[in-house]
This record gives structure tokens, C-alpha cells and sequence, in this order.
């Protein structure tokens, strides 16, 4: 069980007599109703509470459950009041929804202090120490906390708060757990209570008809105290199952990395004394290269500067050198063949990330890509020096290519080991440990975006040099504890499969939402960004359709889209006609299509705050970066939608087509796209592109081709 389920399963609990034992010399709490009514009457006389019309009596049907013994059935307004409202007379401090932390229901640290002549016309509600305070609009937010410390100034409250204070016999803390359970947040939520479209509230006069399940004082105060026992634990429940949740993502990733660390560093195999040491490889590595120098097979290079102490990272075992890459290995070099053979190509996309050591080519005449492209051979290494790709290990050794070359994308640094000595899987694992990767980030250079790793970083680099044997033993182990590695990445997919495999089944029986369907998941993150965005103007149909389509595409999210050409930009209109099925059967939102040149308009429902908590369970790992992109078109930025998404499109479709993707060629093709882009300046497209090249939405040509 989810730990919010657990907290909501304890709460109703406690509401039903059910989370400590009834205690027969408890005064009953028929009797506090009697001792609240003769408290009324003289609060009435001394006139500090209005005398209001009695409220209906409890039926039969409004009853959910039997209490147990010594409980009875109250409505709200026989067991709290409010001071009543006023306009500040002098400086205050002001309570509004944001003054609340509605992740913990506390009151923020922070005062905001307000001068009389600037208080806001919603600064109304009078507020006392002991209070409670519950949010009216929008109560699935639970934005609600007892007052619980004394201010600077005399605290008013926003008329957007229900002030709850209540009468002698009633603890506050009781009343307050009741408010977040179950039985009284669906009462507060539902369709009948909680009225309005984009702000649904709940009013004075349905609050306080709530029934409530109103027990013993005494027995109050031992529910208090069990649940002050069991919500942190609860809490800490709901930590450690995020955590596990991250470890499933990140532990995979962080032993693949101390595996390599470790072997670079010679702590992963044993040393043999008998193993002819690295320095005397180095010097046949040398004769070997003077040899092809001489034999004009390869260019004679300038000499890298001599290694410093303060360069060394860490200690080698012994046996091992320091040496510098670029001493016994050629970089970026060029072949020469016949024009009409086959060689294999490229792009970027055919070259796989992560820990691997793969790629894969299309095959076509030498002629046809010997010009503005990378070359390489079989048994070169070859490494992504552009941004995301190089953090993301896009790094291999080329094989099986046809008559032993090829070419491909510019964006690649080639690693040529003339001699043949050395083992260069060795190398390549080099390649992948997070050292090389931090340190080449520091030498970035390039404008965000388009950031690169230079040449020199690549001839410079301090390679830790083993023994060949040592080498070769090395790359064994390695390849024998990735395969562990591997397991534990099926082993945390199951993890996380299961789980939500049981998250399902839950659901199901609560007929909910089966989140493990891409359609389910584009609607909850759709109901994300309509949320966000519904009180902005220029909010429509196209800014929702393109928010959509750039968080899935940069986030890489598993919505599974298929995006055709549409004039405004990329468009899958066949799971946007799905999404708005399911805001209907799920009482989300109420689609409102638009007549010509209206725009269409999104009502939100009764159930929508449902969609909070499948939100956090298909997006947790991501709601940050979900959050970061989706931040970027806040207010008139929303505006930069259509063009961006767009841009995004034509500049993947160029990837995919392994064509230049320079900015001319990008607006190039989104003019193409339809007459409708016309109506967007250069100047403002050369702008947007360096925009998106500052926030990270930069494609790198994977998925498929948009077309109409």
C-alpha cells in the first residue's frame, strides 16, 4: 500500500472508533454536547457569537456507519464557531492560501506583514491562537493548519479560509485529523458540496452541515495521541518507498559506474609481478609508431607536454604508468579509398548510449559521404563530443563495417590505436567513467546547448596504463559484473513493474485509472498542464497539444505519441480525441469545443483532484524535470509553444535524415512546415532557437520522422 493510502486508511480509522479502545468511564459525548449547548447560549448572552437558526436535524440516510458506544453523530457547526470578520485597523499580518505548507499543513515560518492602507479586500477573517484553519476553495489541497504560534501583529485571515474555533470540550487536534480523513474529505470534494468550474468551493453553509463522528473527550485526546505516534512513522514509510523508488532508477546506473572506477583504478583484478610492466609496453608502443611514421602510414605528431604531479588523480598499483592519450594514439584522422565502394555511415542516432558497446550503420558509396562527415575504421574508438550525447556515453568501438570504413556524424571525436598493441575495450571503459565524463563537462566549451569537448582534452587526457596482461583481465572481469549490473536493471524493472502492477490491481477495484496504459499516463499528465495553464489567456487547444508534445519528447516520457504534421506543428490527434474521452469518463473536465475563432475550453470537474495522486505515481521520478520544462512557457511565454514545438520537429526530422542542422536549414524547414508559419519573424525564430539551446530542448533524432 501506497503510503498516502496507508495515511488515509489510518485517519478513517480513527474516524470510526477502530484505532484505540472505548473506555466505558469515559464521560460520553452526548454529555459534551450538553455542556457546548449551555457554552453557546452564554457566548450568545455575552454577545461574542451570533444566535443562528438551528440546523436540521441527522438523518437516517446522511449516516455512513454505526459509531461505537459512547460516540454520537454531530454536524460541524455544533462543535466549532468563528469570530466573525473585520477590516484591519492598523498593520496585521495576513494569512492567504500560499501562507500555508499544504504538504505538512503547517503554517510557513515566514509573516507576511501588511499595512492597513495596503490590505488586499479578502483580508477579513478574524484569527485566533488555537484556530484552525481549512481552505474553501479547492479542499482537495488540503491547504489547512492549526495556528499554532503568536505574531508580530494581529493576525487577519483570507476569506478563502473557513476559521474554525472550537468550544471547550472539543480538542482542536481531533478536529483537525478529522477534517484531513476520508469521511469528510470526500463530503468536501464532492460534486453536490464543492461548487464552481476553474476554483471549485465549498460554502459556510455546507461546511458546517458535515457530520461528524464525535467521540469522548478522553477518547479524543487517545486518538490524537496514537495518530502523533503513527503519522511520522507513516511519513518516514512514504520517504524510504521514494527512495526505494530512486535506488530502483539510480542503483543499476551507480554500480556500473563504481565497476569501471574500480578498474581503472586497478582494485578489480589482482596484480601479477610476472606481467611485463606498462612502462615497457610503452616503449614497444613507441618503436611500433616510429616504424609507421617512418613507413608514411601515419603523420608524425607534436610532442604532448610531460605529465605533473598535480595532474595525477590518484595512486597507481604497481606496474601501471600514467600516459597521456594523444602519445601512442592518432586522433580524428582521414581515410582514402575508392570513390565507388561500400563503406558504412553513422549518424548519431545508430550510436547507442549507456554502458554499451554498440552501434549500427547504413551502408552507402564511399563517394557519397567522404566529404563533411567524420571518418573512421574498424577497431576505432569513437566518442559523442557535442552536449547531452557525450554525458549520455554515446561512445563505441567501430566493427563490421563494410571494407573496414565508414563515416558519420561531425559531432564525433576518433580514437585511433595505430599500433594495434593495446586492448581497446580497455580504452573504451575508460571512456565511460564518470572522471572522464566530469572532466570533460569542465572543459565544455561553446555556448549552452551547443557545448563540445575539444580535441585537446581528448590528446591531453591521463590514461592509467596496466600491464597488456592486466588489460586483458580487466576487460573480462568488467564485462562478467556488468552482466550482474544487467540483472539488477530487470531485477528493478520487475521491482517497479510489480509494484505497479499492485497499484493497478488497487485501482482497479477502486475502478481507477490503469496507469501502466501510455493513453492513462498522456491524460494525467495532460490534466497536469490544463491545471497549470487554464487561467492563463492565451491558453488553447494548440499551447496544450504542443506542451504535451515537447515534454514527451525531451523528457523521453512513455506516452507512446504519433505525431503527424498539423499547419500549427506536430499533432497526434487520434490520442488527443482519446484524452478527452477519458477527462469525461473520469469526471475531470468537460471539453467545451470551440465555434470558429473561439477556443476551447476546459471545465474542470468534480473528480479532477483525483488525478493528484496518479499524477505522483507515473511521474515521481520526473515531476521536477516535468516541472522545469513546463515552468519555461509560464505567463507569455506560453506564447513560444507553437513556434518551439515546431522548431523541436523539423530539427529532429533533420537528425533522423542525417542532414545539417544549422539554424538556417531549421527555420528553413519550419516555414516549409505550413503557410500558417509565416506569420513568425526570423529574427524571433534565431532568438527562439538560441532559447531553447540555453534550456536543454534539444532534439537528438530519435523516434520517428514526423510526416503528414
Amino acid at each position: 500500500m501506497k503510503a498516502q493510502d496507508l495515511k488515509k486508511s489510518i485517519l478513517q480509522y480513527a474516524m470510526e472508533g477502530k484505532l484505540v479502545a472505548q473506555d466505558p468511564t469515559d464521560e460520553p459525548a452526548s454529555e459534551l454536547l450538553k455542556c457546548i449547548k449551555a457554552e453557546k447560549e452564554r457566548l450568545i448572552k455575552e454577545g461574542k457569537i451570533k444566535k443562528e437558526k438551528p440546523l436540521p436535524p441527522i438523518t437516517r440516510d446522511e449516516i455512513p456507519y454505526e459509531l461505537p458506544q459512547g460516540w454520537v453523530w454531530a454536524r460541524l457547526k455544533d462543535i466549532a464557531y468563528n469570530h466573525g470578520q473585520k477590516t484591519p485597523q492598523s498593520t496585521f499580518c495576513y494569512i492567504d492560501i500560499g501562507s500555508i505548507n499544504n504538504k505538512q499543513q503547517r503554517l510557513n515560518k515566514n509573516e507576511n506583514i501588511v499595512l492597513k492602507e495596503n490590505a488586499p479586500s479578502r483580508a477579513r477573517k478574524i484569527v485566533k491562537y488555537g484556530d484552525i484553519l481549512y481552505a474553501t476553495v479547492r479542499p482537495y489541497l488540503h491547504n489547512m493548519c492549526i495556528v499554532d504560534k503568536e505574531f508580530r501583529y494581529e493576525p487577519i485571515a483570507s476569506t478563502g479560509f473557513a476559521v474554525l474555533h472550537c468550544y471547550t470540550h472539543i480538542f482542536n487536534k481531533w478536529l483537525f485529523y478529522y477534517l484531513l480523513a476520508p469521511i469528510f474529505d470526500n463530503y468536501a470534494n464532492s460534486k453536490d458540496n464543492a461548487k464552481g468550474m476553474a476554483y471549485p468551493a465549498i460554502n459556510d453553509d455546507k461546511l458546517y452541515k458535515a457530520i461528524i463522528p464525535l467521540p469522548p473527550l478522553a477518547e479524543q485526546k487517545r486518538i490524537v495521541e496514537k495518530l502523533e505516534e503513527i503519522l511520522p512513522l507513516v511519513e518516514e514509510y512514504g520517504k524510504n518507498e521514494e527512495i526505494l523508488s530512486e535506488m530502483n532508477q539510480k542503483l543499476p546506473k551507480q554500480i556500473r559506474q563504481s565497476i569501471l572506477q574500480y578498474a581503472v583504478q586497478g582494485k578489480l583484478v589482482e596484480q601479477n609481478p610476472q606481467d611485463e610492466p606498462a612502462s615497457e609496453l610503452l616503449k614497444r608502443i613507441k618503436a611500433e609508431k616510429e616504424q609507421l611514421i617512418k613507413a608514411g602510414k601515419i603523420k608524425k605528431e607534436k610532442p604532448l607536454p610531460p605529465i605533473t604531479q598535480d595532474e595525477v588523480p590518484y595512486e597507481l598499483p604497481q606496474g601501471w604508468v600514467w600516459t597521456r592519450l594523444g602519445d601512442f594514439c592518432s586522433l580524428n584522422p582521414r581515410n582514402i579509398a575508392d570513390d565507388d565502394i561500400n563503406a558504412g555511415f553513422i549518424p548519431m542516432s545508430h550510436l547507442k548510449d549507456g554502458y554499451n558497446n554498440e552501434h549500427s550503420f547504413e551502408i552507402k558509396k564511399w563517394k557519397d559521404i567522404k566529404k563533411g562527415f567524420t571518418h573512421f575504421k574498424n577497431g576505432d574508438i569513437v566518442i559523442a563530443k557535442i552536449t547531452p550525447c557525450f554525458q549520455n556515453r554515446k561512445s563505441a568501438i567501430i566493427k563490421n563495417l563494410p571494407n573496414n570504413i565508414g563515416a558519420g556524424t561531425t559531432e564525433l571525436h576518433v580514437i585511433r590505436e595505430d599500433t594495434n598493441i593495446l586492448i581497446k575495450k580497455y580504452l573504451l571503459l575508460i571512456f565511460k567513467t564518470e572522471l572522464f565524463i566530469k572532466n570533460g563537462i569542465k572543459n565544455f566549451t561553446g555556448t549552452a546547448g551547443q557545448q563540445r569537448i575539444g580535441k585537446d582534452y581528448i590528446a591531453n587526457y591521463l590514461i592509467p596504463l596496466p600491464p597488456l596482461a592486466e588489460q586483458m583481465r580487466i576487460v573480462a572481469k568488467v564485462d562478467e559484473l556488468m552482466k550482474y549490473a544487467d540483472k539488477l536493471v530487470k531485477i528493478s524493472s520487475n521491482i517497479i513493474k510489480i509494484r505497479e502492477s499492485k497499484d493497478t490491481e488497487i485501482n482497479s477495484k477502486n475502478n481507477k485509472v490503469d496507469i501502466t496504459k501510455a493513453i492513462n499516463k498522456r491524460a494525467i499528465l495532460n490534466a497536469k498542464i490544463i491545471e497549470k495553464f487554464n487561467n492563463n489567456n492565451i491558453f488553447s487547444a494548440i499551447s496544450d497539444e504542443k506542451l504535451i508534445f515537447i515534454t514527451e519528447k525531451v523528457l523521453e516520457l512513455p506516452l507512446e505519441g504519433k505525431y503527424k504534421k498539423a499547419a500549427a506543428g506536430p499533432l497526434d490527434k487520434n490520442a488527443r480525441n482519446e484524452v478527452k474521452k477519458i477527462f469525461k469518463e473520469l469526471n475531470w473536465f468537460n471539453v467545451i469545443e470551440g465555434d470558429s475563432g473561439q477556443k476551447e475550453q476546459y471545465i474542470p470537474l468534480d473528480k479532477l483532484y483525483e488525478y493528484n495522486d496518479l499524477y505522483n505515481k507515473c511521474f515521481s521520478n520526473k515531476s521536477q524535470e516535468i516541472d522545469r520544462v513546463l515552468n519555461l512557457f509560464t505567463g507569455q511565454n506560453l506564447s513560444k509553444a507553437e513556434p518551439v514545438a515546431t522548431l523541436y520537429a523539423v530539427w529532429n526530422n533533420l537528425l533522423i535524415d542525417n542532414k545539417e542542422c544549422s539554424d538556417e536549414t531549421i527555420i528553413k524547414g519550419f516555414y516549409v512546415w505550413s503557410n500558417r508559419k509565416a506569420r513568425y519573424n526570423k529574427n524571433d525564430l534565431l532568438d527562439l532557437l538560441v532559447w531553447m539551446r540555453y534550456h536543454n530542448l534539444i532534439p537528438e533524432g530519435k523516434g520517428e520522422k514526423i510526416t503528414v
